[in-house]
């Protein structure tokens, strides 16, 4: 049985943002400086989305979207900074991720398959919140 990402203990949640707000503050500058890496190689991508190599193709889609790429690797790689989190903050940063995935995915895939992708970003999600 999966528990909801709705928790009745919201003061908990608080107390432990709270004491995890260092680790917050690394990785709020982290994803700062990575969203300007990638702003910055913006310019590059144009050139390395019409190479012929897929890979380089692929790295040229991600700095397509600065942001969303940066707050993919955030969330992702914040997980070894949190490694005692409630599972009502895990919950909480995996739903995140969604937002970075449903922006980047698309453009690595067929264009056929964005809608089956949304639908199965949709299904997790309500499964997350109603479980």
């Amino acid at each position: 049985m999966t528990s909801s990402v709705l928790t009745p203990y919201p003061d908990v949640v608080w107390y432990y943002l709270a004491s995890v707000s260092t680790q917050l503050t690394v990785q709020g500058v982290g994803l700062g400086l990575l969203w300007a890496v990638l702003w910055r190689l913006r310019r590059q991508g144009e050139r390395w989305r019409r190479d012929q190599d897929p890979a380089i193709q692929a790295v040229g889609l991600l700095v397509r979207h600065p942001f969303s790429s940066a707050l993919l690797l955030t969330i992702f790689f914040g997980a070894a900074l949190y490694k005692d989190a409630l599972e009502v903050v895990a919950n909480l940063a995996w739903l995140l991720l969604l937002i970075p995935l449903l922006r980047l995915l698309p453009g690595l895939r067929l264009p056929e398959l964005r809608l089956a992708f949304v639908a199965f970003a949709a299904l997790y999600l309500l499964d997350r919140l109603l479980g």
